[in-house]
């Protein structure tokens, strides 16, 4: 009857272990999956809201929209206040993001998947906009 109920242990000890590995595992997909959302979700938000927040605060001129076929003379190009409009956000979170990744050791796979989605956000959207923005139309 004890190697009956020694092998119902160890049963249960295998089951208790599968489960941890279970929930080790489903841990670290949430962690992946929580980090590219919030990522892109960032990314929208630096890109849409606080480059324009920016764009006020810094007193950025706005840009004349002309063709490119026949642009205008004397139409000045950007000035370093809208560069630095474009740069803040995504050098913030960066920053951010670094320190983060390097203090924070049992969370890094949710600042890497963060900063993977942040990033193909951002080089997805900051080219295009700044491209319309500086050739026209």
């Amino acid at each position: 009857m004890s190697s009956s109920r020694d092998h119902d242990t160890d049963v249960d000890a295998d089951v208790d272990a599968d489960n941890g590995q279970l929930r080790r595992e489903l841990a670290f997909s949430a962690q992946l999956a929580v980090g590219l959302l919030s990522g892109i979700c960032i990314a929208v938000l630096a890109v849409a809201w606080s480059m324009n927040g920016l764009r006020d605060i810094l007193n950025v001129p706005e840009l004349a929209s002309v063709p490119i076929n026949d642009p205008p003379p004397n139409i000045p190009g950007p000035t370093i206040t809208y560069w630095l409009a474009w740069a803040i956000p995504s050098l913030v979170v960066y920053s951010l993001g670094a320190i983060l990744f390097w203090r924070w050791k049992p969370l890094r796979w949710l600042i890497v998947s963060f900063m993977i989605g942040f990033v193909a956000v951002s080089l997805l959207c900051i080219p295009l906009i700044i491209y319309i923005d500086v050739t026209g139309f």
